[in-house]
């Protein structure tokens, strides 16, 4: 059997004012999975991933930042029946935008940045 993969970012920031509401971060999640799901995508797994990014315009130092990615698989198959049935609008539509490259960096020690932060 074929799968085809699709990686989705997952919630950035999920702001609460009590515990209790904490259920919010978990509904946005659920949100995503179940759009998935309507399109054929099978939840897999989540994973994290590091960026490294810069601190302003102008700065010279880089921020490292963790983000959550859902994975999802289909199979091939499943993905040219989903494609049939969406019609010929689902093919009219515009070209993704290019996606930015992404460089391999080691993200640095983070307790040793934190110390470095409060000396």
């Amino acid at each position: 059997m074929s799968y085809e993969y699709k990686c989705v970012a997952g919630p950035t920031v999920v702001s609460v004012r009590r515990a209790k509401d904490r259920e919010q971060g978990v509904k946005a999640f659920e949100d995503i999975m179940n759009r998935e799901a309507a399109e054929g995508w099978e939840f897999v797994t989540v994973d994290e991933f590091h960026t490294s990014e810069p601190d302003g315009w102008l700065s010279r130092k880089r921020i490292y930042v963790s983000s959550k990615m859902l994975v999802f698989r289909r199979e091939k198959a499943r993905a040219v029946a989903v494609a049939a049935a969406a019609g010929p609008a689902a093919e009219a539509s515009p070209a993704k935008q290019p996606q930015p490259a992404l460089t391999a960096e080691r993200a640095p020690d983070l307790v040793a940045e934190r110390e470095k932060a409060g000396s």
